[in-house]
């Protein structure tokens, strides 16, 4: 009888001294998105198989808002409802150097097609 006390007591003292298990959502996904940059751009994969493309815009304890990319809406998305997050780099700024430098092109060849009208005296 005493053995059977001793055991008892052993495992409810050891199951008192180990650490409580903290949910999934705080290792993994939450860290994740929490390491984006504010207002970053990211393709989600949700759980239920849709995407949703957009922008952070708040970050909570239990779930975060997203400004998506179609539509005017802002959705609330829980932390455990993701199941992968992508960082999308926007490409805009090369688009707007790209055409920066067409029309700059396009106004010194102008420039100088009307230089050599003038002095050809058309």
């Amino acid at each position: 009888m005493r053995n059977i006390a001793v055991i008892v007591l052993g495992g409810v003292l050891m199951t008192q001294s180990m650490p409580a298990q903290q949910p999934a959502t705080d290792s993994g996904m939450k860290q994740n998105i929490a390491a984006l940059p504010p207002r970053a751009h990211v393709v989600l994969q949700l759980a239920e198989g849709s995407s949703v493309r957009g922008r952070i815009v708040s970050r909570a304890d239990n779930d975060f808002a997203v400004k998506r990319d179609s539509g005017a809406g802002t959705q609330t998305i829980s932390y455990d409802q993701v199941r992968s997050v992508s960082h999308v780099q926007s490409n805009r700024s090369k688009a707007k150097w790209i055409i920066i430098g067409a029309v700059a092109g396009a106004a010194v060849v102008v420039a100088i097609v009307a230089i050599l009208v003038a002095r050809s005296g058309y």
